[in-house]
């Protein structure tokens, strides 16, 4: 017995971006540990949703979607950029784009975060850079309880000082010097 049912819809368009590019910086598929969903099908999601650019931030992996959107017929509708998700387990997570591609490496080239202060991050991420460029610098998710840079280091928006947490005592990494606002882009959730 069948029982499904077609329904034929049609996503209407809520935001009307004439004269912008919709754009998505952060962004997860099979290369990062926290997502099944296949490269292709991302491709798709990003081309149904109006997605016009996308950079791959997947965590600790350097991923490039062009070939696949070449592959696919889908350069009318969608461009990408090569990004990557640093994600530390105490200092937050940070993401940078356009960033080489090492196909050879371990991570498509994503480099080992262990210890790394947050400048030091930014500035790998510049050592990466594509072609040349100096890549945008982003900060993800930063209140995001253990996972974000500013509750990590206890950053207060108010007083624009950083109160150094407990942690601080058994992570010198978490030391109110190491903390920077030397980056380009904030994610806002």
């Amino acid at each position: 017995e069948n029982n499904n049912t077609e329904i034929p819809l049609q996503i209407v368009r809520s935001v009307y971006s004439d004269g912008w590019v919709t754009a998505d910086f952060h962004v997860h598929a099979a290369n990062s540990f926290d997502s099944g969903t296949q490269l292709t099908d991302r491709v798709i999601t990003m081309v149904c949703e109006g997605i016009e650019f996308f950079t791959s931030s997947d965590h600790d992996f350097i991923t490039d979607y062009a070939p696949i959107v070449e592959d696919m017929g889908m350069e009318p509708w969608v461009k990408t950029g090569i990004g990557l998700e640093t994600t530390t387990l105490e200092i937050g997570h940070f993401i940078g784009f356009p960033l080489e591609n090492d196909t050879l490496a371990l991570g498509g080239g994503a480099f080992d975060w262990t210890g790394m202060k947050p400048a030091e991050i930014f500035d790998t991420m510049e050592q990466i850079g594509k072609d040349g460029f100096s890549p945008v610098k982003m900060v993800a998710h930063p209140r995001d309880g253990i996972l974000g840079y500013f509750d990590q280091y206890g950053w207060s928006p108010y007083s624009g000082n950083v109160e150094t947490p407990i942690t601080a005592l058994t992570n010198p990494l978490l030391a109110s010097s190491n903390f920077t606002l030397d980056f380009d882009a904030l994610e806002l959730l």
